[in-house]
């Protein structure tokens, strides 16, 4: 879920389910939450043209905005190449292996940009491996 704030610095980006009532420990007034459904732009692609074009760059908290959406978006692909899906393969394990540590991320993590950094590392990881092994047999 989302607060507020952030739903507005998104809301032209992302479609979200409004929440009202909601009760947070510490606050003692109920709370508005989003629930983001579906991103409705390419988000790397925004970044890019503002990136390249400083004049077209949103306000510095949109940005921001679309980089934490973009990390919390974030799920590794840990795709097996073609020809190395036979059981007897290494890499159906190696693929368990970086899926359970990417899974198990999510409940040591502090917070969305340390899950995100390190799930990063995770698929960085494995693109090399497959880059690497590309035609190797196992």
């Amino acid at each position: 879920m989302i607060t507020e704030t952030t739903f507005n610095q998104v809301k032209d980006y992302v479609r979200c389910k409004k929440f009202d009532g909601i009760k947070v420990k510490g606050i003692s007034e109920e709370i508005t939450a989003y629930t983001p459904e579906q991103v409705l732009v390419d988000i790397e692609k925004i970044m890019a043209v503002s990136r390249n074009n400083r004049s077209a760059l949103p306000a510095d908290d949109v940005n921001s905005s679309l980089e934490k959406l973009k990390e919390s978006l974030f799920s590794p692909r840990f795709n097996i190449p073609r020809g190395k899906q036979q059981e007897s393969g290494i890499f159906p394990y190696l693929k368990e292996l970086f899926v359970d540590m990417s899974t198990a991320v999510e409940s040591i993590s502090n917070d969305y940009h340390e899950e995100y950094v390190f799930k990063k590392y995770l698929q960085d990881k494995w693109n090399e491996l497959v880059r690497r092994h590309r035609n190797l047999q196992v």
